[in-house]
């Protein structure tokens, strides 16, 4: 299926780009910071929490201004004549 104009193939490869990179970078930047900052695990889980708490919001913006895509085939049906 061609959606956004770009095959699935193409979609997932480049999903693969970067998908693999910024986790790669969050690692390393993260385990950077722990050694940096001396983190105990306590204040390591308040960290993990907070960052993730900033996620989830941001995450839900984009439910909130994007409109919803049209579904295929969803509109009146059509007679067979």
């Amino acid at each position: 299926m061609c959606n956004y104009m770009l095959l699935l193939s193409l979609s997932l490869s480049l999903l693969g780009v970067v998908a693999v990179p910024g986790g790669t970078g969050g690692f390393l930047v993260g385990s950077y910071l722990i050694k940096r900052l001396s983190l105990t695990t306590e204040h390591q889980l308040r960290v993990m929490f907070f960052l993730s708490i900033v996620a989830l919001g941001t995450m839900s913006m984009f439910f909130v201004q994007c409109d919803t895509a049209p579904l295929h085939q969803a509109g009146p049906a059509h007679s067979r004549t």
